[in-house]
C-alpha cells in the first residue's frame, strides 16, 4: 500500500516572503542604511558577543538580524522586548550558523492574525543556540525547516499556532522549554524519505493547556525514532516514548504513551487526551491495549505496520479521528479487537477470518481482514482512519452505508469480488480507495448508485468504447479499452481516475 500520512493543519507549506529577504538583503549590503534615522542598532562588544534591539521595538527584528549575520557577532543577545511585531521577526541568513541568539528573558510579541509568520525561522541552519526567549502570538513561534543540529534552551512559546515546529528537521536539542495555550505545542514533521525528522533530544520539556501538546506525524518509521524520555511533560504528566523495547508495562500516570518498534508492551487504564496521537504503536507488535479512556486528541488510537496487538475495553471519543489501523501489508492488520472497544459509544466491530455473518446495525467501525461473504449495511460510519476497511477480503457486500468525516470513507486493499450498492461518501479526507499490487484486486462491482460528495462513482471492467460522463466523482477503469475521461473535476479520492490494465484510453482537460 502507498504510504499516506494524515496530519491535522498543514503547516509545511510554509513560504519565505519574498520581499522581506531582499530588503534584509539590501540592508545587509548597505544599500539600506537604517530606519532610525541611520542609527546602527546593535553594539559589538568583546569577544564576539553582540546586542541588538537598540532602536525602536518595529525596528528591533531588522536590527537583531543584521546583527546575526555579522560575521563578527558569535553570541548576540537582545537588550529589550519587541511588540506586536507584524512579520516574521528572527529570519536565516547564510551568517546565521553556528551562534547564540539569548533573547535574556525579553519577549518577541507578534499578531496572531498574521498567518505564515514566526518569531523566529531557521531555514537548512546549523549550530545555532536559541534561548531564554519568551515568543507569543506567532503562527509559528520557533520554525526549524530542514535545520538540523540547532539547540533550544529555556524558551517560553505561547498563545501561537505552533510553539515550536520542526520539519525534517533532525538531531536538534529541546531543553527546558515550555509551551501554553497553543494550538500544538511541539510538533515534528516530516512527509519525506529524503530528509527524516529524526534524532532529536527532548528534554524537560512542559507543555501545558495547548489544544493538542506533543505533536508527531512521519513518512516513514525513521522519522519515530527520537530521544524522548519522561522528563518531557503534558499538562502535568510524563510522556512514554519507547522505542526497541520489549516486555514492559507502561506505568499509570502517562500523558502519552508512543511505542516504537516495540514488542510486548501493555498499556492499562490510563486516560489519555490532548496530544497528537493518544496511543501510538509503530512497527509494534505482540502488545495490549486495555481498559484505556482516549480522548480529545487529533488520533485516538493509532496502529500502523503493527501487527498481532490486542484492544480489550478501550473508550475513544471526541477525537478527530478515533480508531486507526494502516499497513503496507495484509499482515498488519491482523490484530485482536473485539466489540468492548468503542467509538462514540458504539462497539467497533473488526473481523479477521470471518465468514458468511452480517455486522450488526450498531458498529462505530468496520474492519473485514480476510473474511469472506460478509454484509455491511445501513450503517452510519465517522471519525476514524476508515470507516469501512476492507483488506484481503472477497465476495462481500457493502449495501447503503453512509460514511462520513474518515480520513478514508471505504478503504479496499488486496480484496477481489466485493459488491457495493447505494452507499453515501462525503466529507472524507478521501472518499473511495482502492489499492492492490494486482489486476484481480480491482475486480469490484461498484455501480453508479454509490456516490462521492454527492456524484456518482463509475466503475468500469471490460468496457471498450465509451466516454465518462461529466458528473463522476470517481473513475476506475479495469481491463478497459478506448475510453474517453474529459472535463471531470474530481477530487478528494485516493484516485481522481484510477487505469489498470486499461489501453488507447483518453484522460483530457480534468481537474485533479
Amino acid at each position: 500500500m502507498m504510504n499516506v500520512k494524515i496530519s491535522g493543519t498543514k503547516a509545511s507549506e510554509f513560504k519565505p516572503h519574498w520581499i522581506k529577504k531582499i530588503f534584509y538583503c539590501l540592508l545587509i549590503s548597505g544599500f539600506i542604511l537604517g530606519l532610525s534615522g541611520g542609527v546602527i542598532g546593535y553594539n559589538i562588544l568583546d569577544g564576539g558577543v553582540c546586542e541588538c534591539g537598540l532602536n525602536n521595538s518595529e525596528d528591533a527584528c531588522v536590527d537583531c538580524n543584521s546583527t546575526l549575520n555579522d560575521a563578527q557577532c558569535t553570541n548576540v543577545f537582545l537588550n529589550k522586548s519587541i511588540t506586536n511585531y507584524n512579520e516574521t521577526c528572527i529570519y536565516d541568513y547564510g551568517n546565521f550558523n553556528n551562534k547564540i541568539f539569548d533573547c535574556k528573558g525579553n519577549t518577541i510579541s507578534g499578531n496572531i492574525s498574521a498567518e505564515d509568520i514566526s518569531g523566529i525561522y531557521l531555514f537548512e541552519q546549523s549550530g545555532n543556540t536559541i534561548k531564554n526567549c519568551v515568543i507569543q502570538n506567532f503562527d509559528y513561534g520557533i520554525n526549524l525547516y530542514s535545520a538540523s543540529g540547532n539547540t533550544l534552551l529555556n524558551n517560553t512559546l505561547n498563545s501561537g499556532t505552533y510553539g515550536i515546529y520542526m520539519y525534517t528537521s533532525a538531531d536538534n536539542n529541546l531543553t527546558g522549554n515550555t509551551l501554553n495555550m497553543n494550538l500544538y505545542g511541539i510538533y515534528l514533521e516530516s512527509i519525506s524519505i529524503v530528509k527524516p525528522s529524526s534524532n532529536n533530544l527532548l528534554r524537560n520539556n512542559s507543555m501545558n493547556n495547548n489544544t493538542y501538546n506533543f505533536n508527531m506525524d512521519g513518512y516513514d518509521i525513521s522519522d519515530y525514532y527520537q530521544d524522548i524520555d519522561t522528563s518531557n511533560m503534558v499538562d502535568g504528566k510524563p510522556v512514554y516514548y519507547l522505542t526497541d523495547t520489549t516486555n514492559a508495562e507502561i506505568p499509570g500516570d502517562a500523558g502519552f504513551v508512543g511505542l516504537i518498534s516495540c514488542d510486548n508492551i501493555t498499556v492499562k487504564d490510563l486516560n489519555l487526551s490532548k496530544n497528537f496521537y493518544g496511543i501510538l504503536l509503530m512497527n509494534t507488535t505482540n502488545s495490549k491495549i486495555i481498559n484505556n479512556t482516549v480522548h480529545s486528541n487529533e488520533m485516538g488510537i493509532y496502529l500502523e505496520n503493527s501487527p498481532e496487538n490486542k484492544l480489550v475495553n478501550n473508550t475513544m471519543k471526541g477525537n478527530t479521528f478515533n480508531f486507526n489501523v494502516l499497513g503496507s501489508d495484509v499482515l498488519h492488520y491482523q490484530q485482536d479487537i473485539d466489540t468492548s472497544n468503542t467509538v462514540e459509544g458504539k462497539p467497533i466491530y473488526y473481523r479477521t477470518y470471518n465468514y458468511s455473518a452480517e455486522i450488526p446495525p450498531d458498529a462505530g467501525f468496520v474492519g473485514l481482514v480476510s473474511c469472506k461473504n460478509i454484509t455491511v449495511e445501513n450503517l452510519n460510519l465517522s471519525k476514524n482512519s476508515q470507516g469501512i476497511l476492507i483488506v484481503n477480503t472477497t465476495n462481500s457486500s457493502i449495501f447503503n452505508n453512509t460514511v462520513h468525516s474518515n480520513i478514508f470513507g471505504i478503504f479496499i486493499y488486496s480484496s477481489e469480488d466485493n459488491e457495493m450498492r447505494n452507499n453515501t461518501m462525503f466529507n472524507n479526507l478521501y472518499n473511495f480507495n482502492v489499492v492492490g499490487s494486482e489486476v484481480s484486486y480491482y475486480h469490484h462491482d461498484v455501480d453508479t448508485t454509490n456516490t462521492v460528495d454527492g456524484n456518482p462513482i463509475y466503475y468500469l471492467i471490460g468496457n471498450s468504447s465509451a466516454e465518462i460522463p461529466s458528473n463522476a466523482g470517481f473513475v476506475a477503469l479495469i481491463s478497459c479499452d478506448n475510453i474517453t475521461v474529459e472535463n471531470l473535476n474530481i477530487h478528494n479520492n485516493f484516485q481522481g481516475v484510477l487505469l489498470v490494465d486499461t489501453v488507447n484510453t483518453r484522460i483530457l482537460n480534468n481537474s485533479l
